[in-house]
This record gives C-alpha cells, structure tokens and sequence, in this order.
C-alpha cells in the first residue's frame, strides 16, 4: 500500500482532472487487487499446510502449502480484479442513495 500513497491521496483541487480521477481509480483498484491476493495467499496456505499434516506428512505439508499459497494468491487477486470491473462500470459516484445504478 505504501507504493501506491501517491496514487491514493492526490493533491485535489476545487475540480479535479481527468487524469487525477483515473489515478485514483487505478490506485484503488491496484491496492484492492493486492490485499485479496494476499488474503488468499495466507488462506490457501493455511489450508494447504493444515492439510498436509492431516495426512500425516511433512513434505506433503510443504507441497501443499506451497501450493496453496501460489492458487491462493491467483484465485484472490483474479476474483478481486473480475470483480472490480463489475464494480466500476456501475458505480455512480453522484448517487447519495445507492452505490451502484440499479
């Protein structure tokens, strides 16, 4: 996140640029991306190494954490990066009732 500091807290004027906005939005999605990747990352090798010992192997334990870990990171920071797609292309930051335009 420390990468992306100037990214997500631009020098705003009164009427922000074009260029500006789509910094911010990038930033945001960048940094989204990485924490789930993250969080995926740690889960999957949680359970990969949890998983291993459960049959009673030690390198099989390695194995599947490594695993894990490797899937995890993919699978959190692609679901995370499809979805933000979804997101944004519906999200109306004019609305003070709703989110998303429904």
């Amino acid at each position: 996140m420390e990468a992306h500091r100037d990214g997500l807290t631009p020098r705003m004027e009164p009427f922000p640029s074009i260029e500006t906005k789509l910094a911010l939005l990038n930033a945001r999605k960048a940094v989204a991306v990485e924490t789930f990747a993250a969080l995926g990352a740690s889960l999957g090798l949680a359970l990969g190494i949890v998983g291993g010992l459960g049959r009673g192997s030690a390198p099989g334990s390695v194995k599947g954490g490594l695993a894990g870990l490797v899937l995890g990171a993919a699978a959190g920071g692609g679901a995370a990066l499809g979805m933000l797609q979804i997101y944004y292309s519906r999200f109306d930051p004019q609305s003070d009732t709703c989110c998303c335009r429904c």
